[in-house]
């Protein structure tokens, strides 16, 4: 038995959950500067959030219109609900939305960036147990949205929020802030003139759409760092006022290829390809084609998501076309954009002999075989090059049972020698 598996990836032939869980689909750059604090309370042309402080603890505001499209982690929004505890959830969340307790819903302390339990995706520009002012002049909560078509910015408004009781002062306001088109994210600060209460907590970071991912700001300094797997609960200072934390999306290609080849090894083309960095990159796809006009795909091969590491990927194709076989290689990110390579062409050193048709492939009972010419032996073995079973195939009736295999890419070879590969889910 002759091996030669340059390779040892895993392909799924089933779908076993979901990929992207425990995942950003968009990944988010914080960068704060100190550029000033604009209020939209008592400017003129916001909206009031009704009944938005003046309700027990832990409320949701009602359905907020954002005024433009807005992506958020890959995902389109166009509405938003606000919770007095300082956390925006993105979507139409009219469920959560009360004029009283709210116990269990996601405004709920402690805040937890990773909680697993709560309404997602969401900001959070301070988590924290907060309440508005209740003296005179009451805090209050609003929203605006301004700009022309295309460049439109929505602006979200705690406004004299109390951070943590008993002092019930005007201790800070904050916004956040969404642009049009970039998609980019601010959050921006107010200090008020009152000292915080006791045992001031708080979380600044983003929620993502799978659940318990997210980015936690460190600290609320002039200069923090966000990180997506060490998640800060306890902050305790003012961030200074006009302070701005800025989350901007990743874009770009989701790769910088180095180099695509290939070369003709026997009963296989065996394909190669470098890559310098990779940006939210899902997978990769290797196509191949008889005429270099239509392509159809060979195999996929997951991609690393976002990494600076340079990285060297192969793959096998050991059902060539005869004399010349066009290769592209086609790289998709998360949020399902795709980009293609330079084609190459490889010239196969022998002819296939007429193979044997399998079917149905993929399979979960049987695989019979069309174009049998005598009785034959065969070999079924994994991609590791382990003998899984072997048996005589009968030319009148060339059937093999795999109903007790286990799920996975598996080669086939008869007497003739050439490899099939063969993919068995259940």
């Amino acid at each position: 038995m002759k091996k030669k598996y340059l390779f040892y990836f895993f392909f799924a032939c089933c779908p076993f959950g979901n990929s992207l869980f425990g995942a950003w689909v968009m990944n988010y750059t914080m960068t704060p500067s100190q550029p000033g604090y604009t209020a939209i309370t008592g400017a003129g042309g916001e909206t009031n959030i009704p009944n938005f402080g003046f309700c027990p603890d832990q409320t949701v505001s009602p359905v907020i219109p954002i005024g433009f499209t807005f992506q958020f982690d890959g995902t389109n929004y166009t509405q938003v609900v606000a919770t007095d505890n300082g956390i925006m959830i993105f979507g139409n969340n009219a469920a959560l939305s009360n004029c009283g307790g709210n116990a269990g819903n996601p405004t709920d302390i402690p805040n937890d960036l990773s909680d697993v339990s709560i309404t997602r995706p969401f900001v959070a520009p301070l988590w924290e147990e907060l309440q508005f002012k209740p003296t005179s002049p009451f805090g209050s909560g609003c929203y605006k949205t301004t700009g022309p078509v295309g460049s439109r910015t929505f602006t979200l408004e705690w406004c004299k929020m109390s951070w943590r009781a008993p002092s019930n002062g005007d201790q800070i306001s904050f916004q956040v802030v969404l642009f049009e088109g970039s998609n980019i994210i601010d959050f921006n600060y107010l200090q008020g003139a009152s000292a915080i209460g006791t045992f001031p907590t708080a979380s600044i970071g983003l929620g993502a759409i799978a659940p318990g991912t997210y980015y936690s700001l460190n600290n609320s300094s002039a200069a923090p760092t966000s990180s997506s797997t060490v998640n800060t609960q306890n902050i305790a200072t003012k961030p200074a006022t006009g302070q701005r934390y800025r989350w901007t999306p990743i874009s770009g290609a989701p790769i910088q290829l180095i180099s695509f080849t290939g070369e003709n090894v026997g009963k296989e083309n065996v394909l190669h390809w470098s890559v310098a960095t990779q940006t939210i990159n899902d997978y990769f796809t290797l196509l191949h084609s008889p005429d270099g006009v239509s392509y159809s795909e060979v195999t996929r091969v997951d991609g690393a998501g976002t990494t600076s590491q340079l990285m060297e990927y192969s793959a096998i194709d050991d059902s060539f076309f005869s004399d010349v076989t066009y290769y592209r290689l086609k790289w998709t990110d998360f949020n399902g954009r795709s980009e293609y390579s330079n084609i190459i062409a490889l010239e196969n050193s022998i002819v296939q002999p007429t193979a044997a048709i399998l079917y149905p492939n993929p399979t979960s009972t049987v695989l019979n075989i069309q174009n049998l010419s005598a009785n034959t032996h065969y070999i079924i073995f994994d991609l590791q090059g382990k003998i899984i079973r072997e048996g005589e195939l009968e030319k009148s009736n060339p059937v093999i049972d795999i109903s007790e295999m286990s799920d996975g890419i598996y080669f086939l070879e008869m007497g003739d020698d050439v490899r099939h590969k063969v993919v068995i889910c259940h």
